[in-house]
């Protein structure tokens, strides 16, 4: 009766470990899970479509790197933080706002359109996660995540 019982425990011990399919996970570059992934061991693999090569380099710059056109450092902040921008396509900032994460407004300035950085002072504020949010005159807004240590 003790073999039976063995055969039929390492038979289904051994079917659900060959039949379970591998997760993968794919992060973003602040460390988030953006995808989750089932890879099933025995699946042909799938067909990937051509990636054409034409215009690749038209978003580069001159040193190789994608310009980015809204740049907040340092983040985590202790007491200032550089907000700077690129009016590359003609849009300006015309406000930044300060949120904490449950909505309670901290901070608006509106800066002239000839300028192109603010520093903000964090000191005045506690530890936390603060949203910073961008409004531009095309109706475009960006948001960022900012941490004060």
């Amino acid at each position: 009766m003790k073999t039976k019982l063995l055969l039929f425990f390492s038979y289904v011990f051994f079917t659900f470990c060959y039949s379970q399919d591998k997760l993968t996970f794919t992060y973003d570059a602040a460390g988030n899970q953006i995808l989750r992934d089932k890879v099933c061991i025995d699946c042909p693999p799938p067909s990937t479509p051509q990636l054409s090569r034409a215009g690749m380099g038209a978003d580069l710059t001159e040193n190789g790197l994608n310009s980015k056109p809204f740049v907040v450092y340092p983040n985590p902040v202790s007491n200032l933080l550089f907000v700077e921008w690129l009016n590359a396509d003609g849009s300006v900032v015309e406000e930044l706002n300060l949120f904490t994460l449950d909505g309670k407004h901290l901070l608006s300035l509106k800066p002239k359109s000839d300028i192109k950085q603010v520093d903000i002072d964090f000191s005045k504020y506690p530890s936390g996660v603060y949203l910073l949010i961008a409004n531009f005159n095309s109706g475009k807004n960006e948001s960022f995540k900012i941490i004060k240590k």
